[in-house]
């Protein structure tokens, strides 16, 4: 694991310095590059008004051909691309960046212990959503969280309504295994189970944490904020398993 943590820190500074090198390499292209020189023909805050050298290549009296038109633009639009690849993996450090502010701001009083009212309602319902439908799974892992001490369960509260929760294991080596995590459907895409992590973070303070899934979306989920995501091979039935790492630096305790 150590290996591991190396690797993903490694990676995301090397995605920092391209990154800020292909900047730089955009802004001098945009200016001097391509052998531009000063068009007495045009205004000169060609560069600076949005989208105004993207009409003069299109309208007719720019003299260029139609060709010539389609390369300039999708010339533009490719330079571009590598800043969307190196983004996602410089940014793994944005994850607890902000947590200290979210957690002023928004969670102090959200954040609560749901295995005292376990079987209640609006667990058993939320916790539903976390597993496979089949009601022999779902009797399981009830079973687990109310028995197993090592199991924890939390949830967030909004206004009194218990919108999501998330259940994990706090490890030996100092990790949180997040087992189930789960929000009120019509409560989705409004960052609560991205702030139930981050108050994960803020709280328990763990080496790193680790998210199995067989769901790509989840896998997503976890990429935006910064996990990386790993495949570890089909199960039996034929299903890819995905296994999301999240390493918080020393330097950001």
């Amino acid at each position: 694991m150590k290996r591991h943590n190396t690797r993903i820190r490694q990676i995301r500074r090397w995605a920092i310095l391209c990154l800020l090198i292909y900047s730089a390499c955009l802004l001098y292209w945009m200016f001097f590059g391509f052998g531009r020189t000063v068009r007495h023909d045009l205004p000169m805050r060609a560069n600076l008004v949005p989208l105004y050298t993207v009409w003069y290549y299109l309208s007719a009296g720019s003299g260029l051909t139609i060709t010539a038109r389609l390369v300039n633009l999708l010339g533009n639009v490719a330079v571009f691309i590598p800043v969307g690849l190196l983004i996602p993996l410089a940014a793994g450090r944005l994850l607890t960046a902000g947590r200290h502010i979210e957690k002023k701001e928004t969670m102090n009083t959200m954040f609560t212990d749901l295995k005292t009212r376990i079987d209640s309602p609006d667990v058993e319902e939320l916790l539903s959503y976390a597993v496979i439908s089949d009601p022999g799974e779902l009797e399981r892992v009830h079973a687990e969280y109310k028995e197993e001490a090592a199991l924890q369960l939390y949830g967030w509260e909004d206004e009194g309504l218990l919108v999501g929760l998330i259940g994990f294991e706090m490890t030996e080596d100092g990790s949180i295994d997040i087992r189930h995590i789960a929000v009120l459907p019509e409560n989705r895409g409004k960052g609560y189970a991205r702030g139930m992590i981050l108050e994960l973070l803020a709280e328990r303070q763990p080496r790193y944490v680790v998210a199995e899934t067989e769901d790509e979306s989840a896998a997503n989920f976890y990429r935006s904020l910064g996990f990386m995501v790993y495949s570890l091979g089909e199960n039996p039935s034929g299903i890819e398993q995905l296994r999301c790492v999240y390493e918080v630096e020393e330097s950001e305790d």
